[in-house]
Parts: structure tokens; sequence; C-alpha cells
């Protein structure tokens, strides 16, 4: 079985600009278990364990669904503590974005139709994951706005999930591209 998600990747202009504006951040941001940038990614649906005719169907909804949304332009509207009921992530929130949306929705109803992988009711929020709190979850962080960073979605990819006693390793299974205006 293998542990697959649909993401979208951001660029490495991207990642730097959110490094610099993370390093001169709130002090308390110096404290945390930050991810390496490598995994920072946007997950668009989290499909669980699939086995290799999952993995397949995977693939062709990719190839189905992606092709047909346009490119977009995804800025940063914060970095917080996410969820907001029980914080254990620090991550960059993505400001609304009806094509992200759209992909999504897609992607989603694709899955439900295949019957592919976990069924999720959970509304999308879109972010990526920069740190995760690992002790003391009662830490306030302060919310970063006006954050003045963005990357072009230009693919999506079917990534596969490896866990180790080390944290997750992730690797692109496929990846196909959106359209361009």
């Amino acid at each position: 079985m293998t542990r697959a998600f649909y993401a979208v990747l951001p660029d490495e202009g991207f990642k730097k600009s959110i490094y610099a504006i993370l390093k001169d951040g709130p002090e308390c941001y110096q404290r945390l278990a930050w991810e390496p940038r490598e995994k920072w990614h946007l997950t668009l649906r989290w499909l669980g364990d699939l086995n290799d005719l999952e993995i397949e169907k995977a693939i062709k909804i990719l190839e189905k669904v992606v092709p047909r949304q346009p490119k977009m332009l995804l800025e940063v509207d914060e970095i917080a503590m996410f969820p907001d009921d029980r914080p254990y992530l620090i991550v960059a929130r993505l400001k609304d974005n009806p094509g992200l949306s759209r992909l999504w929705n897609e992607i989603s109803r694709q899955c439900e139709n295949e019957n592919l992988g976990k069924s999720d009711n959970r509304d999308f929020s879109p972010h990526l994951t920069l740190a995760r709190l690992k002790t003391d979850r009662n830490t306030a962080i302060p919310k970063m706005r006006n954050i003045a960073a963005s990357f072009t979605a230009e693919s999506v990819a079917l990534m596969r999930s490896v866990l180790s006693a080390s944290g997750s390793a992730y690797k692109i299974l496929g990846s196909v591209n959106l359209k361009n205006d």
C-alpha cells in the first residue's frame, strides 16, 4: 500500500521568500521545529493508503482534471496556527482563489465518483505546513499578516508519503501541468 495525496508544489523563489519572512519573524518563531523547505506543499486531497490499481486511478484522475484547469496565482494571506480548534501546525494560509476552489472541487468529485481514497467532508482550507508543534501546544504563536509572498501553481502532483521515525518523506508519483491561459 502507498500513502498518497494530491498536491501543488511551490517554486523555490516562493520558498526563499517565506523562509526570509519567518527568519525575521517574532522571536518565538526561532524556537519552532520548521519543516524542511523541500517538503512544503499545498495538499489538495489526502487519499490515504492506495494499492497499485488505485494509484493508476489516481493518475488517470490527474490526467483528466488538471489539463482543463488554468494556472493560477496563489497568494499567502497569513502565517498562523492551524487548525483553529486544536492547533498543532504553523501554516501559510492562502487567500481565497476561485480557480483553486474549482480545482479542489473537481478533484474531490472525481475521487468520490471513483470511490478513491478517504471520504472527506471538511471544508477546503488551503495552506502550506511550515512547522509542527511537537511539545507545548498551548504556546500562543502570533499571526503574521500582510505577507507579500505568492507563487504560480503550474501543475498538480500525485505524491507518495513514507513515514519513518524521523518524519515523512515525499516522492512525486506523477505530475500534470495546468493549462496556460
